[in-house]
C-alpha cells in the first residue's frame, strides 16, 4: 500500500509537490519552529510518517464492524493539518540539495508548465509562493526568462497554498543549477499598423484634437450666464 506522502503528491492539483525524503522529515533539526505554526503537530507528523499503521485517509480513520472505514469531522481536520505541515516541510526540503535535484527533474519535464508570454518561447516555469505564511497566497509560477510571475494555467493548481514552495525557491534553484537558467528575454512586442511602427504620441494626438473641437454655448441659470459644453461633440 502506498504511503501517505506518495498519496498526497499524486492527488489532484498536488503534482507541483515532490516527495520529501522520510529521513529529512525524521530529522527534527529540519522541523524547528513548525510546531508553533501547526496545531496538533505531533499527530500530524505521525500521519505523514505512517506511524498509525495505515496510509492516506485510513491513517486517521476507524473501522466499523462491517469492515467499512468511517471518517469523522475531527479526522478530516487532522488530515488537513497533516497536509499543511507537509507543505511547510516541503518548502524547506526543496531548498536543500536533494530537494533541488528532485525539482530539477520535474522542471526539465515541464511538469510546472510553461510561460504564457509568447516571446518567452514556451520557456519552462517554476512554482513560487508570494508569501511564506500558509493560507495567504495560492501558488504562482515564475518564468526565469522574463523574470515575471503568473497564475498557473490549470485550474487544479488554483487552490494550492503557495507557502508550500515559498518566495525563495526559484532563486535558490538557479543558484544550485545556474547552467539550467535560460537567457533573459530581450524581445519586446512592437505594435504596428499596416506594417508600420506606431509612435507613442499616436495615442494622445486624437484626444488633443478632439478636445480642441469641443464647443461651448451660453446657458442662463438663475439670472447668471454660464458656459455649457456641447456634449454631442465629445
Amino acid at each position: 500500500m502506498d504511503d501517505w506522502v506518495h498519496r498526497f503528491c499524486t492527488e489532484l492539483g498536488n503534482d507541483f509537490f515532490c516527495e520529501v525524503d522520510k529521513d529529512f522529515i525524521k530529522d527534527y533539526s529540519n522541523l524547528v519552529g513548525l510546531e508553533e505554526e501547526v496545531i496538533q503537530f505531533e499527530q500530524a507528523l505521525d500521519i505523514i510518517l505512517d506511524k498509525h499503521g495505515y496510509s492516506g485517509a485510513e491513517a486517521i480513520s476507524s473501522k466499523i464492524p462491517n469492515g467499512l472505514i468511517q471518517t469523522t469531522g475531527n479526522d478530516k481536520s487532522l488530515n488537513k493539518t497533516a497536509e499543511k505541515l507537509y507543505s511547510l516541510i516541503h518548502a524547506r526540503f526543496i531548498l536543500s540539495d536533494r530537494g533541488c535535484k528532485k525539482m530539477l527533474y520535474k522542471y526539465l519535464q515541464g511538469d510546472f508548465g510553461h510561460c504564457p508570454r509568447v516571446l518567452c518561447r514556451n520557456s519552462n516555469v517554476l512554482p513560487i509562493g508570494m508569501s511564506d505564511k500558509p493560507g495567504e497566497e495560492t501558488v504562482k509560477v515564475y518564468c526565469p526568462r522574463c523574470n515575471e510571475v503568473y497564475f498557473p494555467r490549470l485550474l487544479k493548481h488554483s487552490y494550492v497554498d503557495g507557502a508550500g514552495f515559498g518566495r525563495s525557491f526559484p532563486h535558490m534553484f538557479f543558484m544550485v543549477f545556474p547552467e539550467y537558467r535560460p537567457l533573459k528575454s530581450t524581445e519586446k512586442y512592437t505594435p504596428r499598423l499596416h506594417g508600420f511602427k506606431i509612435h507613442p504620441s499616436a495615442y494622445t494626438m486624437p484626444v488633443k484634437v478632439k478636445r480642441s473641437k469641443v464647443s461651448t454655448y451660453p446657458v442662463r441659470l438663475n439670472g447668471s450666464s454660464h458656459q455649457r459644453v456641447n456634449e454631442s461633440l465629445l
